[in-house]
């Protein structure tokens, strides 16, 4: 078995429970984790979700990822059940607010149809399945994909979205705070933010590219749904924040 790296950021409810879990069975001395607080450490090893494991820089596995996928990794007993390729490529791009945003901001998923993350999302090598041929796919069916997506695209950049509100807040966001912020115009400049690096990701022209429809589907989602989306961001910050063994855990891995 080679270098076992899980990626992670402390802030990330996903990173919290295997990181967690991966102290219970006492086996974070078996890899080295990494938090991607720098965002060129992301990018210099081509990191578009976390948690985000390699073996020797290899992409193996992504979020939706457990504890106990990752403990089979370091054991080397681990066997990938994967299913539909294609739908775990999906729940890989729904399971990243960065990814989610992309798709969203561009009305496609052409832009995260990479080698890189169809691997993480399939678990190679250990699914057995042929990378290319997931490519193939998921290329022919892109755009059926994304419509049929585009919803649940929407409902995870929401999320996101009131999450950066309250940390922008300091973690005491007023009702007024937010409701003046669900409207297009301010979306879209968070998701023109949110989705590129620099200029990098944002559509060719940054008026006429943008998917309107998908902003606008998703100002309606917040609308109906802030509310419910703010106690959940909530629960899930006060879990992690709370919790000083896992905060002392992951600043050590920065």
């Amino acid at each position: 078995m080679g270098e076992v790296r899980v990626y992670i950021h402390t802030s990330c409810y996903s990173s919290y429970s295997v990181v967690k879990y991966l102290n219970s069975k006492g086996l974070l001395g078996k890899v080295r984790l990494v938090n991607v607080v720098n965002p060129l450490v992301a990018i210099y090893d081509n990191v578009i979700s976390v948690p985000w494991v390699t073996v020797d820089g290899e992409p193996v596995a992504t979020d939706p990822v457990s504890g106990s996928e990752i403990e089979g990794i370091i054991r080397g007993d681990y066997r990938a059940s994967i299913g539909d390729p294609v739908k775990a490529f999906l729940d890989a791009v729904l399971s990243s607010s960065y990814a989610s945003s992309i798709a969203l901001l561009h009305g496609s998923l052409r832009p995260l149809i990479l080698e890189f993350f169809v691997k993480a999302a399939i678990r190679y090598p250990y699914s057995g399945l042929d990378v290319g041929s997931v490519l193939d796919s998921l290329r022919e069916e892109a755009s059926s994909l994304y419509e049929s997506l585009e919803f649940s695209l929407a409902k995870v950049v929401s999320v996101a979205y009131i999450r950066e509100l309250y940390w922008a807040s300091k973690r005491s966001i007023a009702v007024d705070s937010i409701k003046s912020r669900i409207d297009e115009v301010s979306l879209t400049l968070w998701l023109l933010a949110k989705a590129s690096i620099g200029r990098a990701g944002i559509p060719v022209d940054p008026v006429a590219g943008i998917n309107r429809d998908g902003v606008a589907l998703t100002v309606s989602i917040l609308e109906a749904s802030w509310e419910k989306i703010l106690d959940r961001v909530k629960r899930e910050q006060e879990a992690i924040y709370s919790d000083r063994e896992y905060i002392d855990i992951s600043l050590k891995s920065i």
